[in-house]
């Protein structure tokens, strides 16, 4: 099935996207009187991270070994399910991924909280991930 690169964010972020902002949205809905600007800032990361998960799926699904992986690799192609890589080519997938990296950790600065280190820690561990 083919997608634009539109549709294929939105499917993204429907899926790992909705659950790591789920995360978040319970955090701060556990504090009433956290400020406005602060659920925008996480809601900011949340989408970023978690469009930043599935893209970098997509792309181990390519670039790594079934082994590393612990699934099968290259299943996306061999299925014709789409991808970031499908949609875009692994250098603009790659590009996306550095993109939305820049953009959680800017959410993370706008908070300016020394709490937010740990958001931080959580999109190089999620970036940074081989598997």
């Amino acid at each position: 099935m083919a997608l634009a690169a539109p549709e294929l964010k939105r499917m993204h972020a429907r899926k790992t996207g909705d659950l790591i902002a789920a995360s978040i949205r319970l955090g701060y809905c556990a504090n009433p009187a956290i400020a406005a600007d602060t659920k925008t800032q996480l809601e900011h990361y949340a989408s970023s991270v978690g469009l930043a998960y599935q893209v970098l799926d997509d792309i181990l699904d390519v670039e790594s070994t079934s082994e590393v992986l612990g699934k099968t690799s290259g299943k996306d192609a061999a299925t014709n399910k789409p991808t970031v890589v499908s949609v875009l080519g692994l250098p603009e997938s790659r590009a996306l991924l550095a993109q939305l990296k820049a953009q959680a950790l800017n959410a993370c600065a706008c908070l300016g909280l020394a709490e937010s280190a740990p958001l931080a820690s959580l999109v190089h561990r999620i970036i940074q991930r081989n598997s």
